[in-house]
């Protein structure tokens, strides 16, 4: 079974819309649906998204969901941020 065909199964016998589930797994409805009728394939990030509601137990905590933070998110935006400045100055040093 791929993930695609998992993430189906428990989307349909959680009587889940692909809407719905495109708002808590982070990933667009366009994007679920052609994968669902087959037109593609998920990228690293969609594949995490999916792979890790698929690991959610349903009797779980809504605090439990690996869904990121909002400290999560700034982290990284930070990182790319101190990426970007010591690569720039690298450039300049040469």
């Amino acid at each position: 079974m791929t993930l695609i065909e998992a993430v189906r199964e428990k989307r349909e016998r959680q009587n889940l819309s692909l809407r719905g589930l495109s708002r808590i797994v982070g990933v667009s409805f366009s994007a679920l649906a052609r994968l669902e009728r087959g037109l593609g394939t998920p990228n690293t990030h969609t594949q995490d998204r999916l792979a890790r509601w698929l690991e959610f137990d349903e009797h779980s905590s809504p605090n439990d969901r690996n869904r990121p933070t909002k400290f999560d998110v700034l982290e990284r935006r930070v990182e790319k941020l101190e990426k970007a400045i010591f690569q720039n100055n690298v450039v300049q040093d040469m």
